[in-house]
């Protein structure tokens, strides 16, 4: 017996790619800088919550890409749930270079026609300024010949931070 009235109706179904968090490469900064941290997801189902740990010197630790702040090395947990409750977790690694110990020698007085011989130490790349009564602004020793009273700032480099001298 056959019952023409049965009649089959397409069924689409779909299924999501399985959830996965990214935060990108590991980072480095300098102390008292700041940087964003880079998370994104790959598959799972929409809406989806984040959560960064530890949560200590970010902006916003539930948000896809907070800003981090941090005053030592830290690795950082991004873990990302989606509407199914389903979980993906990933690391970065945020490095915190010291800053260097810029110094300038010696601290002298200048007399008005004469010049001064200045040294700056703890890095490997120096800049100079006010530049005008300097023979140069670039380098370790500068040698100083101004007219009025003047402080020179010097700010050095180690090849990843920077810091100044007075």
């Amino acid at each position: 017996c056959t019952n023409s009235n049965i009649r089959s109706l397409p069924v689409t179904a779909s299924v999501a790619a399985p959830l996965a968090a990214y935060v990108g490469t590991d980072q480095i900064i300098c102390a008292g800088s700041s940087t964003s941290l880079d998370g994104f997801v790959i598959g799972g189902t929409s809406p989806y919550t984040y959560s960064w740990s530890p949560a200590t010197d970010l902006n916003n630790a539930n948000i896809i890409n907070p800003v981090a702040n941090p005053t030592v090395t830290t690795n950082y947990t991004l873990t990302i749930t989606d509407d199914e409750n389903n979980q993906s977790s990933a690391v970065l690694m945020l490095t915190v270079n010291a800053l260097p110990t810029i110094t300038i020698s010696p601290n002298i007085t200048i007399c008005k026609g004469l010049v001064g011989y200045l040294i700056a130490g703890g890095g490997t790349d120096y800049e100079w300024a006010p530049a005008a009564s300097l023979d140069q602004d670039l380098g370790s020793d500068v040698i100083a010949s101004p007219e009025i009273t003047t402080t020179y700032t010097v700010t050095g480099s180690d090849g990843t931070c920077n810091n100044l001298a007075s």
